[in-house]
Order: C-alpha cells, then sequence, then structure tokens
C-alpha cells in the first residue's frame, strides 16, 4: 500500500496517515526524476490535508519530527542544515496539533524511539527505524489493537 502526502486509510480499525518525504543533501549528485524528484519533501499543503481529516493512531513519515534527537554523522554547510529542518519542523506542527499515539519513520539510519508529551498529558511514541539492511530495527512489528499499540522491533535475518 502506498499513502500518498497527507493520505489516510484504515488498517484493523486503525487510523492510519502519511506524510512521506524530506530534503535530500546530496540532490546536487544525484539524477533528476530517476534519483531525485523537486517534490520530494512535503508541503504545507500536505500537512493540512492530514490535519483536516482528523485524529490518527499511527503517523508514517519519511523524516522525523523536530524535537526527536538524532545525530547526523554529515559534516554539512549552514545552508544545508536549514533546508534540512524544514520537514522536520512541518511534522512537528502535524504532531503537535494532532498528536498520534504513535510515529514510524526512517531517514536518519539509525534506531531511535522517543517520546513527546504534549501539554494535554497525550504522549507520541516515535520509531525511528535503523537504516536498510540493519538486522536489528530496519523494520517493526505493529499489533493492532487500541492505542498505544505494541511495537517490536525485527530481527532480520539473511542477505
Amino acid at each position: 500500500m502506498v499513502l500518498p502526502k497527507g493520505g489516510r486509510t484504515q488498517i484493523e480499525g486503525l487510523r492510519i496517515g502519511g506524510l512521506g518525504g524530506a530534503f535530500s543533501v546530496d540532490k546536487a549528485w544525484r539524477r533528476t526524476g530517476k534519483e531525485w524528484w523537486a517534490n520530494e519533501e512535503p508541503t504545507a499543503e500536505d500537512a493540512e490535508k492530514l490535519i483536516v481529516g482528523g485524529p490518527l493512531d499511527v503517523l508514517i513519515t519519511h523524516d522525523a519530527p523536530a524535537g526527536v534527537p538524532l545525530r547526523s554523522n554529515l559534516d554539512l554547510p549552514h545552508d544545508l542544515v536549514e533546508q534540512t529542518v524544514r520537514t522536520r519542523l512541518l511534522l512537528r506542527i502535524v504532531v503537535d496539533t494532532l498528536a498520534p499515539p504513535h510515529v514510524l519513520c526512517g531517514h536518519w539510519h539509525q534506531r531511535v524511539v522517543h517520546r513527546i508529551t504534549h501539554p494535554d498529558g497525550r504522549v507520541t511514541r516515535v520509531d525511528v527505524l535503523d537504516m536498510e539492511n540493519s538486522r536489528y530495527g530496519n523494520g517493526v512489528l505493529v499489533w493492532p489493537g487500541t492505542p498505544p499499540l505494541r511495537v517490536e522491533p525485527l530481527d532480520i535475518r539473511g542477505n
């Protein structure tokens, strides 16, 4: 299943929204239309479309919302760092507005679990997945039920 930016679906009674995309710091070395696309980053319109749809149980994104502690192994110039923050700030607005119990994302190539506590006491668990081909934490198993859901990292074996 593919969710467009700002798209929604229901699975096992769970309301799931998608807001994929992120700024590519390496787009200068990628081929337009093959490895990089001008519309990769989510827009304010995409975020608004998701927000007006109401509450979510799970939000699936590519980048992580601002405030999730992540470390970059890249030494980027200041202007690129500023551009990378745009998507994270937009995602944080969505998370602060909808307060979904769960956010699943990647992009940072590291496994991190972080909790965002909202002013009304609700909590959003953010699961940042590890990089492709990582044995542990590149995928998670989400058990259907009533949020908060049981989320477990998968131990991926093989090539």
